[in-house]
Protein backbone atom coordinates (compact mmCIF):
# COMPACT_ATOMS: atom_id res chain seq x y z
CA UNK A 1 0.00 0.00 0.00
CA UNK A 2 1.43 3.45 -0.90
CA UNK A 3 0.19 7.15 -0.83
CA UNK A 4 0.23 10.47 0.01
CA UNK A 5 -0.17 11.79 4.05
CA UNK A 6 0.76 14.39 5.85
CA UNK A 7 2.87 13.53 9.45
CA UNK A 8 3.20 15.93 12.15
CA UNK A 9 6.96 16.96 12.18
CA UNK A 10 8.82 17.58 15.77
CA UNK A 11 9.86 20.60 14.81
CA UNK A 12 8.06 23.99 16.47
CA UNK A 13 6.70 25.58 13.68
CA UNK A 14 3.07 27.09 12.66
CA UNK A 15 2.23 23.70 10.59
CA UNK A 16 3.20 21.04 11.39
CA UNK A 17 1.63 18.93 9.40
CA UNK A 18 4.11 17.96 6.57
CA UNK A 19 3.00 16.15 3.18
CA UNK A 20 5.11 12.94 2.55
CA UNK A 21 4.77 9.94 0.36
CA UNK A 22 3.80 6.70 2.59
CA UNK A 23 4.83 2.63 1.40
CA UNK A 24 3.50 0.07 3.56
CA UNK A 25 6.34 -2.86 2.64
CA UNK A 26 6.66 -5.70 4.16
CA UNK A 27 7.29 -5.05 8.12
CA UNK A 28 7.83 -1.68 7.59
CA UNK A 29 6.31 1.62 6.98
CA UNK A 30 8.55 3.78 5.14
CA UNK A 31 8.41 8.05 4.56
CA UNK A 32 9.73 9.29 1.66
CA UNK A 33 9.92 12.74 0.76
CA UNK A 34 6.77 14.99 -0.38
CA UNK A 35 6.64 13.77 -4.12
CA UNK A 36 5.69 9.99 -5.11
CA UNK A 37 8.47 10.15 -7.56
CA UNK A 38 11.11 10.83 -5.48
CA UNK A 39 11.48 7.36 -4.08
CA UNK A 40 15.60 7.45 -3.33
CA UNK A 41 17.53 6.29 -0.16
CA UNK A 42 17.61 9.75 0.87
CA UNK A 43 15.87 10.76 3.46
CA UNK A 44 14.14 7.90 3.98
CA UNK A 45 12.90 7.11 7.53
CA UNK A 46 11.25 3.58 8.17
CA UNK A 47 8.79 2.47 11.24
CA UNK A 48 9.22 -1.35 11.84
CA UNK A 49 5.87 -3.11 12.44
CA UNK A 50 6.07 -5.82 14.82
CA UNK A 51 3.46 -8.25 16.96
CA UNK A 52 4.18 -5.39 19.29
CA UNK A 53 2.74 -2.34 17.29
CA UNK A 54 -0.23 -0.25 17.76
CA UNK A 55 -2.51 1.45 15.58
CA UNK A 56 -5.13 3.75 16.63
CA UNK A 57 -7.38 6.61 15.13
CA UNK A 58 -8.33 9.33 17.04
CA UNK A 59 -11.31 11.71 17.65
CA UNK A 60 -10.17 13.82 14.32
CA UNK A 61 -11.07 11.09 12.28
CA UNK A 62 -8.86 11.05 9.19
CA UNK A 63 -6.18 11.47 12.14
CA UNK A 64 -4.09 8.06 13.41
CA UNK A 65 -1.10 6.89 15.20
CA UNK A 66 1.18 4.45 14.60
CA UNK A 67 3.45 3.26 17.20
CA UNK A 68 6.22 0.63 17.05
CA UNK A 69 7.51 -1.86 20.34
CA UNK A 70 9.84 0.92 21.26
CA UNK A 71 7.33 3.82 21.88
CA UNK A 72 8.17 5.36 18.98
CA UNK A 73 4.62 7.23 17.49
CA UNK A 74 4.29 8.56 14.21
CA UNK A 75 1.34 11.29 13.95
CA UNK A 76 -0.56 10.63 10.48
CA UNK A 77 -3.46 12.67 8.76
CA UNK A 78 -5.32 11.26 5.59
CA UNK A 79 -7.25 12.87 3.12
CA UNK A 80 -10.06 11.32 4.29
CA UNK A 81 -11.72 9.07 6.93
CA UNK A 82 -12.08 5.93 4.83
CA UNK A 83 -8.49 6.62 3.82
CA UNK A 84 -7.41 6.48 7.27
CA UNK A 85 -9.24 3.18 8.06
CA UNK A 86 -7.82 2.01 5.11
CA UNK A 87 -4.31 2.41 6.44
CA UNK A 88 -5.10 1.28 9.46
CA UNK A 89 -6.73 -2.19 8.41
CA UNK A 90 -3.70 -3.03 6.20
CA UNK A 91 -1.65 -1.70 9.19
CA UNK A 92 -3.31 -4.24 11.25
CA UNK A 93 -3.65 -7.36 9.55
CA UNK A 94 0.28 -7.52 9.84
CA UNK A 95 0.40 -6.89 13.44
CA UNK A 96 -2.62 -9.66 13.56
CA UNK A 97 -0.25 -11.96 10.91
CA UNK A 98 2.63 -11.67 12.89
CA UNK A 99 1.23 -12.06 16.59
CA UNK A 100 -0.78 -14.98 15.22
CA UNK A 101 2.92 -16.76 14.55
CA UNK A 102 3.84 -16.07 17.95
CA UNK A 103 0.68 -17.61 19.86
CA UNK A 104 -1.61 -20.30 19.33
CA UNK A 105 -5.26 -19.54 18.58
CA UNK A 106 -7.84 -21.27 19.61
CA UNK A 107 -10.11 -23.38 17.83
CA UNK A 108 -13.37 -22.77 17.63
CA UNK A 109 -14.81 -25.50 19.86
CA UNK A 110 -12.37 -24.73 22.60
CA UNK A 111 -14.58 -21.60 23.54
CA UNK A 112 -17.83 -23.49 22.69
CA UNK A 113 -16.57 -26.06 25.86
CA UNK A 114 -16.42 -22.91 27.73
CA UNK A 115 -20.10 -21.61 27.44
CA UNK A 116 -20.09 -19.81 24.14
CA UNK A 117 -23.82 -19.98 23.01
CA UNK A 118 -25.41 -19.92 19.56
CA UNK A 119 -26.88 -16.85 19.49
CA UNK A 120 -28.89 -14.80 15.89
CA UNK A 121 -28.59 -11.17 16.39
CA UNK A 122 -27.82 -8.41 14.93
CA UNK A 123 -25.19 -5.93 16.51
CA UNK A 124 -25.31 -2.26 15.52
CA UNK A 125 -21.93 -0.60 16.45
CA UNK A 126 -23.64 2.94 16.75
CA UNK A 127 -26.84 4.73 17.46
CA UNK A 128 -27.80 8.03 17.12
CA UNK A 129 -31.40 10.86 17.22
CA UNK A 130 -30.66 11.93 14.05
CA UNK A 131 -28.69 11.48 10.81
CA UNK A 132 -26.80 14.48 11.01
CA UNK A 133 -25.74 13.00 14.74
CA UNK A 134 -24.97 9.67 13.18
CA UNK A 135 -22.55 11.07 10.72
CA UNK A 136 -20.99 13.19 13.11
CA UNK A 137 -20.07 10.15 15.20
CA UNK A 138 -19.10 7.95 12.47
CA UNK A 139 -16.79 10.68 11.57
CA UNK A 140 -15.40 11.12 15.08
CA UNK A 141 -15.42 7.75 16.95
CA UNK A 142 -13.11 5.02 16.57
CA UNK A 143 -13.08 1.56 14.64
CA UNK A 144 -13.47 -1.52 16.91
CA UNK A 145 -11.34 -3.77 15.72
CA UNK A 146 -12.46 -7.61 15.38
CA UNK A 147 -10.40 -10.16 17.17
CA UNK A 148 -9.47 -14.13 15.86
CA UNK A 149 -11.10 -15.33 19.52
CA UNK A 150 -12.57 -13.82 22.27
CA UNK A 151 -10.31 -12.44 24.83
CA UNK A 152 -9.25 -9.09 25.71
CA UNK A 153 -5.43 -9.46 24.35
CA UNK A 154 -6.54 -11.44 21.02
CA UNK A 155 -4.82 -10.67 18.15
CA UNK A 156 -6.62 -8.24 15.84
CA UNK A 157 -7.70 -10.10 12.34
CA UNK A 158 -6.36 -6.84 10.42
CA UNK A 159 -10.21 -5.85 9.77
CA UNK A 160 -12.98 -3.22 11.85
CA UNK A 161 -16.36 -2.77 12.35
CA UNK A 162 -17.01 1.27 12.15
CA UNK A 163 -19.29 3.66 13.45
CA UNK A 164 -23.13 3.08 11.86
CA UNK A 165 -22.24 -0.61 10.88
CA UNK A 166 -24.55 -3.52 11.70
CA UNK A 167 -23.15 -7.20 11.90
CA UNK A 168 -25.07 -10.12 12.33
CA UNK A 169 -23.67 -12.40 15.00
CA UNK A 170 -23.96 -16.31 15.86
CA UNK A 171 -22.55 -16.77 19.32
CA UNK A 172 -21.78 -14.87 22.46
CA UNK A 173 -19.29 -15.99 25.12
CA UNK A 174 -19.41 -14.05 28.82
CA UNK A 175 -15.95 -14.18 30.15
CA UNK A 176 -15.20 -14.70 33.55
CA UNK A 177 -14.79 -10.68 33.71
CA UNK A 178 -17.83 -10.02 32.90
CA UNK A 179 -16.68 -8.65 29.22
CA UNK A 180 -19.03 -9.95 26.35
CA UNK A 181 -18.03 -11.39 23.05
CA UNK A 182 -19.90 -11.74 20.09
CA UNK A 183 -18.96 -14.11 17.36
CA UNK A 184 -19.68 -12.39 13.69
CA UNK A 185 -21.77 -14.76 11.21
CA UNK A 186 -19.51 -14.38 8.55
CA UNK A 187 -16.69 -16.34 10.00
CA UNK A 188 -14.49 -12.87 10.36
CA UNK A 189 -13.90 -13.11 14.19
CA UNK A 190 -14.98 -12.10 17.82
CA UNK A 191 -15.95 -8.41 18.74
CA UNK A 192 -16.54 -6.94 22.32
CA UNK A 193 -20.01 -6.10 23.32
CA UNK A 194 -19.22 -2.43 24.36
CA UNK A 195 -21.93 -0.91 27.11
CA UNK A 196 -23.07 1.93 25.39
CA UNK A 197 -23.64 0.45 22.19
CA UNK A 198 -26.98 -1.53 21.14
CA UNK A 199 -27.66 -5.34 20.26
CA UNK A 200 -31.20 -6.74 19.04
CA UNK A 201 -32.36 -10.19 18.45
CA UNK A 202 -33.98 -11.64 15.22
Amino acid sequence: MKGMLKKMSTELRFDRWRPRFFVLEGQQLLRYHKKAHSLTSKGVKSLSITAGALVWLTAQGRHFCVRDEFGVTWQLKAPDTNTARLWMTAINAIISALYSELHETPADDFWQARGAEPLHAFYRTSAAASAAAAAAAAAAAAPQWIRTYPAADAPRTGEAVFPGEVVEVEQRLTAADGAVYLRAADERGWLVLRADKASSGA
